[in-house]
Order: structure tokens, then C-alpha cells, then sequence
């Protein structure tokens, strides 16, 4: 079963301000039993009978908090926005396994009815993330328009001193077909020039404890010792990096029966979160780090139209 849900405070205290926070909860509990049953068919055979009980669970939960402010005088129009948001996720669980049923029926074959060997095990794991952000609009005359956003992540899964990452981005357009010098009586409705420059982070490649050094059983592999071993240091791993450019051109024509956009991006991704072999002898088989990058580029046009939208 699941349970979700959210709940949210606005407040208005004057003209163009307002203040809203929102908490989000998402939990769940997830229960099921897996079962072996013996199997003869040709040459393969498997006397083996067996069930494991296995409970999940997991928790989630948002809670942001976000401010804006309009505000328009005579030619001018901007607005801003300020706000922080917090995530936090936990997942469990646990499991129970035995072997050897003398009735092979879901209803016998619980754990505590087995008498062949029996294992329990379990986990538990999660991640928190904390982002404080901000946005600036500003357009005047409604030809020029400018944009700024900055927002500061930190993240869980990378090491204290490396845990924040700050992405900036910001845009400018300017709607020239609002200009006196610019031709009347053209198809044209409207025409607008675009440039915008970003930068974005990433964390989805790699696991909540990837930045850890983790100490798990199974001695070391290379040298056959038993006991327990020391995982890969990766704390140096950081935020992956993209960053863009886009430059573009937007038109209407024909009272917008007809429209085109066209625009041209690069972009280049740096610090690229991999999974990466390592030699035997180090004592570790892989470790997560910040190897590689990546351009993308390209040209991309639009065209879309009304066939059959009145006289023109």
C-alpha cells in the first residue's frame, strides 16, 4: 500500500508579494514472498524447495518554501523570485529465507515452517538534497527581455567539502518587430532574437554512498584473504557539469497561421560520473569518478502552421 499527498500555505500580504510553502510526503510498504518449488524437466533437476519473506518500505518527503514579487511601472515589467527546497528520501529492507518444506503450499510455507538452512538479511539507504534558487525577469517596453536564474544544490551523495554545486543561467531576447525602424505592413507579426547561456548539474549517475569508503565482508579478492575490506576512496567526486549555449530566431506570420523557430546549441558536459574498472591489485574492482566529457551540437528549425483557419 501507499500513502501521498501534499499540503500548502499561501500568503498575500500586499501587491504583488506572495509567499507559498508545500510539504510533500510519499510513503509505502511493500510485502511479497518468493517461492523455489523442485523442478525435473530433461536433463535439468532441482529437489531444492524454498521461500523468501521480503518487506520494503520507503519514505519521501519535500517541503519548500518560495517568494515572489511582481511589480510593473509605466514601460517597466519584472518580477523575482527567491525560495529553498529540501528532499529527503529512505528506503528499508529486510528479508527472511529458509529451506525445506514437508507441504509445498503458500499458506504452509512461511519461514518460521522450514527446516533447512536460514538466512536474513537486510539494508537501509537514502539521500538528502537542499536546493536555494532565485529568478530575476525583466522586460521593458515589451521588446526587451532579460532573465537571470542562479540556484545552489548540495547533495548527499557527494563528501562534505564537495557537497554544493552553484548553476547560474541566464537569457536575453529582444523583440525587434517592436522597433520604429522596423518595416510595417510585412506578413511578419512577430520577430524575436534569442541568446541564452547555462549551466546544469547532475548526480544521477551514481549511488547514495558512491562518494563513500565503505567497509564490506569478503576480505580481498586479489590476495583470497578473508574478513573484511575497504571500498574505492571516491571522495573527490563532484557534480557532473554541463554547459550550453543557445542562440536562436523566433517568427509569426500571417496573424500566426505560420510559424518558425529556429535555433543553434552546443553543448559540453564535463565530469562525467562513471563507473570505472580498476586494477586487481589495488584490492577494489571499480570506483565511481568524474572521468570524461561530452559536445553536443546542432541546428535545430521548426515550422508549424494553421491550414484552415479563416480568411487570411
Amino acid at each position: 500500500w501507499r500513502m501521498f499527498g501534499d499540503a500548502y500555505i499561501n500568503l498575500n500580504p500586499f501587491k504583488g508579494f506572495n509567499v507559498r510553502s508545500t510539504f510533500g510526503l510519499d510513503y509505502a510498504q511493500k510485502s511479497q514472498r518468493i517461492f523455489t518449488y523442485p523442478i525435473t524437466e530433461g536433463n535439468v533437476a532441482n529437489d531444492k524447495n524454498a521461500v523468501e519473506a521480503k518487506q520494503e518500505h520507503w519514505t519521501k518527503w519535500m517541503w519548500n518554501a518560495i517568494a515572489t514579487y511582481n511589480l510593473e511601472i509605466g514601460k517597466h515589467r519584472g518580477d523575482a523570485m527567491v525560495g529553498m527546497e529540501l528532499n529527503r528520501e529512505d528506503d528499508i529492507n529486510f528479508s527472511g529465507y529458509k529451506e525445506d518444506y514437508s507441504i509445498l503450499t503458500p499458506d504452509y510455507m512461511w519461514p518460521n515452517a522450514g527446516s533447512g538452512t536460514a538466512q536474513a538479511y537486510g539494508s537501509g539507504e537514502g539521500y538528502s538534497l537542499v536546493s536555494f534558487f532565485g529568478k530575476l525577469n525583466y522586460t521593458y517596453d515589451d521588446k526587451y527581455l532579460l532573465s537571470m536564474t542562479v540556484r545552489r544544490d548540495g547533495s548527499s551523495r557527494f563528501s562534505k567539502d564537495k557537497r554544493y554545486g552553484t548553476f547560474p543561467s541566464a537569457s536575453f531576447a529582444w523583440r525587434i518587430i517592436n522597433e520604429p525602424f522596423f518595416p510595417k505592413g510585412t506578413p511578419l507579426n512577430d520577430l524575436k532574437l534569442r541568446a541564452s547561456w547555462g549551466k546544469t548539474g547532475s548526480m544521477d549517475g551514481i549511488s547514495n554512498w558512491a562518494a563513500m569508503s565503505l567497509v564490506t565482508s569478503g576480505g580481498n579478492s586479489y590476495n583470497g584473504s578473508s574478513g573484511f575490506k575497504i571500498g574505492a576512496d571516491a571522495a573527490d567526486l563532484i557534480w557532473e557539469k554541463a554547459n550550453q549555449v543557445n542562440v536562436g530566431i523566433n517568427a509569426e506570420l500571417f496573424n500566426g497561421r505560420l510559424a518558425l523557430s529556429v535555433d543553434g546549441y552546443y553543448q559540453k558536459t564535463s565530469g562525467l560520473l562513471y563507473n570505472i574498472s580498476t586494477l586487481a591489485t589495488t584490492g577494489y574492482t571499480t570506483r565511481t569518478a568524474n572521468i570524461g566529457s561530452l559536445e553536443n551540437k546542432g541546428l535545430e528549425v521548426m515550422v508549424s502552421g494553421k491550414i484552415f483557419d479563416g480568411p487570411f
